[in-house]
């Protein structure tokens, strides 16, 4: 049984999810010891350079029961974000941080900065340190972010690069899924050039 502060503090967080539309980005930055989150209104239809950006996102905010993992622990560890900007201490050790645990929360994450580069190194030198899951959500996270202009598309080109060493099925098919998304985007366009890298 719930106690009625905790039926309050459940049904507060179940309104953020019911009664907005949409899903929230959380975009990660690492700061030493620190991971600094932010949440925002994920969009496909206005670009975060766009200047209607801060009225679309006006009034949005989550209660997201975040999960993340890093190599310095196999467990899995728990945030809840109630506001706009959080942080959350992992220790100057932690070389990698992946948030949203085998795509248990319905969010996009943004690793901002070097953050993208860090998991391209990861699934290049060690893939299986992530779970088939974990890569699955990396790579549709980035093209995800790909076409709501946060990430280049060679960010995303460059972590599905590891699909070589790839054996799962699910994390292979979503590479090369988004891989010829891209690709038919591209040729319609007439550029020649990067069709060719891309072949």
């Amino acid at each position: 049984y719930l106690f009625a502060g905790e039926h309050l503090n459940l049904t507060a967080m179940m309104n953020t999810w019911t009664l907005q539309k949409g899903i929230p980005l959380v975009t990660v930055t690492r700061k030493g010891p620190r991971l600094l989150l932010r949440q925002d209104r994920f969009l496909r239809t206005v670009l975060p350079s766009d200047p209607q950006w801060p009225a679309v996102q006006q009034g949005f905010l989550w209660h997201i029961p975040l999960t993340y993992k890093t190599d310095t622990s196999s467990t899995i560890h728990r945030h809840l974000m109630t506001s706009p900007t959080d942080s959350i201490h992992i220790g100057e050790e932690a070389s990698w941080v992946k948030i949203n645990s085998d795509m248990t929360g319905y969010y996009v994450v943004h690793y901002a900065d070097d953050g993208w580069d860090v998991m391209v190194k990861l699934l290049r030198e060690n893939h299986t340190a992530l779970s088939y899951k974990d890569r699955t959500h990396l790579i549709h996270n980035a093209f995800q972010l790909v076409t709501a202009g946060h990430l280049p598309l060679d960010k995303a080109l460059d972590l599905i690069g590891y699909l070589q060493l790839e054996k799962q099925t699910v994390p292979l098919l979503q590479g090369l899924g988004y891989l010829e998304f891209f690709y038919h985007i591209i040729e319609k366009r007439d550029e020649p050039i990067l069709t060719k890298d891309l072949g």
